[in-house]
Formats: C-alpha cells, sequence, structure tokens
C-alpha cells in the first residue's frame, strides 16, 4: 500500500496502492462502495453474480483510469462455502475487503422454515466470517488490513421483531462477530468493522417497498448508496486503524421506527 504522507496525494487518493474486494458489487450498496474505493484510489475487484452488470462496472472504472477486474459468481444454495470463499479470492488475499452480500426474507419467526434459516445463516454469517478467516491473518501478517460487513437495520443492538426476525437474529450475530474478530486483530494496524444501514433506496426495491419504507423513516426520505458507502471509505481509510471493531448505525435514527415491524 502507499507509504504517501498525509497532505501530498494521500489526500485525493487516500487508497492509491491497495487492492480491495468488494463482494456483491452488482448493484446497491456494494456497487456504489466499488465506485468510491476506485474514485480514492485502489485497485478493485467486483465481484457479484450478474456478469453483464460486473463487466458494465468494470468497464465504466475502467474507463475512468485506474484498475478494476471482474469476478462472477453464482452463489448457489448447497455449494461448499470454502470452495466459494477461493473462488471469491481468485487466490490472492486483498488489502481490504468489503461483504455487501446477503440474502434479505421479512416474514414471521414461526413461518420461517429450517432450509431459509440456514439459507440466511450461511450466506450471511458464515461466508464473511470464512472470508475473515481466510483473509485476516495474512493481514496481520503484512501489518495492514481492513474488511468490512454490513448488518441490518438496528441490528448494531439486540432487538425484538414481527416480521424480520430470522434476517435481523443472523445479522446481530454477524455483528457479535465483528466485535470478537476486531479485538483478536487489534495493534496490528488491521481493522474489522460493519455498518447497520436504514432503509437505502436501490433498484432491487419496487415503488410499493419505497413507498411502505418510507412512511417508516424520520423525515420520510430513505438513504442512497453513496451516503452508505461515503461512511463505508471512512472506515476503510488506510489512516483510520483505530475505526476497529466499530458497528455504525448508519439510520438517521430509523431503528426505533424499525423495532416495531
Amino acid at each position: 500500500m502507499s507509504s504517501a504522507s498525509p497532505g501530498s496525494h494521500a489526500q485525493t487518493a487516500p487508497f492509491s496502492g491497495t487492492t480491495a474486494l468488494v463482494v456483491g458489487a452488482s448493484g446497491g450498496i456494494g456497487r456504489a462502495v466499488a465506485r468510491e474505493l476506485h474514485r480514492l484510489g485502489a485497485e478493485v475487484r467486483i465481484h457479484g453474480r450478474d456478469r453483464r452488470r460486473i463487466e458494465a462496472l468494470v468497464t465504466e472504472l475502467q474507463r475512468n483510469g485506474g484498475r478494476a477486474h471482474p469476478v462472477v459468481q453464482v452463489l448457489e444454495p448447497d455449494a461448499p462455502l470454502d470452495a466459494a470463499v477461493e473462488t471469491v479470492l481468485a487466490g490472492d488475499v486483498p488489502d481490504i475487503v468489503v461483504v455487501s452480500y446477503g440474502p434479505f426474507i421479512e416474514q414471521q419467526l414461526l413461518q420461517t422454515d429450517g432450509c431459509e434459516w440456514r439459507r440466511l445463516y450461511e450466506a450471511n454469517v458464515m461466508l464473511p466470517v470464512l472470508l475473515g478467516q481466510r483473509c485476516l491473518p495474512t493481514m496481520m501478517q503484512r501489518g495492514f488490513g481492513r474488511m468490512l460487513v454490513f448488518g441490518g437495520t438496528g441490528t448494531d443492538q439486540i432487538r425484538g421483531y414481527r416480521t424480520i426476525g430470522a434476517y435481523s437474529a443472523v445479522k446481530t450475530a454477524l455483528m457479535s462477530w465483528v466485535k470478537s474478530a476486531a479485538a483478536e486483530v487489534a495493534g496490528r494496524d488491521v481493522a474489522v468493522s460493519a455498518i447497520c444501514p436504514g432503509y437505502v433506496e436501490t433498484e432491487y426495491l419496487d415503488q410499493a417497498a419505497l413507498a411502505r419504507y418510507s412512511r417508516r423513516v424520520a423525515g420520510g426520505r430513505l438513504s442512497t448508496p453513496q451516503e452508505v458507502a461515503y461512511a463505508a471509505v471512512t472506515l476503510l481509510d488506510p489512516r483510520s486503524a483505530l475505526m476497529n471493531g466499530a458497528v455504525i448505525a448508519l439510520d438517521g435514527a430509523g431503528a426505533t421506527a424499525v423495532r416495531t415491524i
């Protein structure tokens, strides 16, 4: 990574000389984070399931200067996660790992069957955990690394929910892992952190969902992927080692309203 000092190129391109992997960059928050990392100087590997979207984003970033590489992968429900992690990494541990991937389900706990629980847990918890198991030791050996994962709305604390209980349970478990992993890597310029965004206006929400979620948000406005990306690069910044263990609620005080869901 770059050794540029504050006041030099590091201010405009703080990620210059770093490599970053963004898992789940086909759209939404992941795509915005990938764009922002690239804009700030990182060499970015773009991971996602949609080849057309991934290749279009890589082309866009390359056209803007710098380096970007596609990693297209469909994570099958029954595929061994260890093998999936190796495919994602393509044999190389980057300086920065961002996991913006994980299925969402909105239904009551007693209607959620075992298969749905396993799918939620493996994709939302075990995938980032295994990426951490694979990447964090190398980051510690190098003396630098950043890992960022995403929780759900309000999952920075233990809360009860009526219709998103299973999803919130697995995301809360992931937040506990962040705190423990951060404790293990402390003091080596390696940071593990998380963002728990509120409702974010992405292409994955239809008009009915946008209207429904807007009524639950203070001020009636959903956040944008770019706003989340700004917070993400702050946590990932090579100058932000003290953000290790941070779990940021980025919901505009919206978690109080979400508790009734």
